[in-house]
């Protein structure tokens, strides 16, 4: 899972303005288990891929040039030990989703 996550985050860096789209994301991590949209016209629309332990959430708005779905925010859990480190020591918050 995480070398999938790395594969997303590689992606996302490489893409212009707009972002990683959800085809995007699909077709590196497959059909979300968990997809909830969590209401208004600017809402996100939150999906999570499970495996064991392991998950990996992305938040999606319809940001692209025609509306696309794409990628605002992607997280992984559990926590790398950077992420807890980070956390411990500016009080940044990882544990989304």
């Amino acid at each position: 899972m995480w070398s999938k996550y790395q594969q997303l985050e590689q992606v996302a860096r490489n893409k212009d303005a707009f972002g990683t789209t959800k085809a995007e994301v699909e077709s590196i991590l497959g059909t979300p288990k968990y997809e909830e949209s969590l209401g208004g016209i600017m809402a996100d629309t939150v999906c999570v891929w499970v495996e064991g332990e392991e998950r990996i959430g992305v938040a999606f708005q319809p940001l692209g040039p025609n509306g696309e779905m794409v990628a605002t925010r992607i997280n992984f859990l559990p926590l790398s030990p950077w992420q807890k480190f980070r956390q411990s020591v500016l009080g940044a918050s990882d544990d989304w989703p």
